[in-house]
């Protein structure tokens, strides 16, 4: 892996997944399954990969009542990331495919976009070839 990242291309998925090599900050809160505002989005993670369809985040401290809702789909996760490489904050609504505990009070959670604006979607996917191809003619 180079020091910018991992671009997997060899994976079966709509979209590749690009694992950057320093973790991302995402900003998140649960909400119910329908919103249009991403206000209030105070809980932070950090992605350790994502692509145009979700991503990988580590979340520290769900509460368990929470954690269920999420993984019935009865709860939903408003995400927004903000990077200096992107355009501007991503925003995305994310429905939670799994969970696995990392350690401690940390979680690993699968996500996967439910709903995106296809601008903020290429914002995501533009940085990740960006990022790839600067790796590329590096070596």
């Amino acid at each position: 892996m180079s020091e910018r990242g991992d671009f997997n291309g060899a994976e079966r998925r709509r979209y590749v997944r690009f694992t950057p090599s320093d973790p991302i900050p995402v900003k998140f809160e649960v909400v119910d399954s329908a919103i249009d505002e991403f206000d209030g989005l105070t809980d932070s993670a950090a992605t350790k990969n994502v692509s145009g369809g979700g991503m990988f985040l580590e979340i520290p401290r769900l509460d368990p009542d929470v954690l269920e809702q999420l993984l019935l789909g009865e709860k939903h996760l408003a995400l927004e990331i903000d990077s200096p490489e992107l355009s501007g904050p991503v925003r995305a609504l994310a429905r939670v495919i799994w969970v696995e505990r990392s350690g401690g009070d940390t979680y690993g959670v699968g996500v996967s976009f439910v709903k995106i604006d296809e601008t903020d979607r290429s914002s995501v996917t533009d940085f990740m070839i960006d990022k790839y191809l600067d790796d590329d003619e590096d070596e």
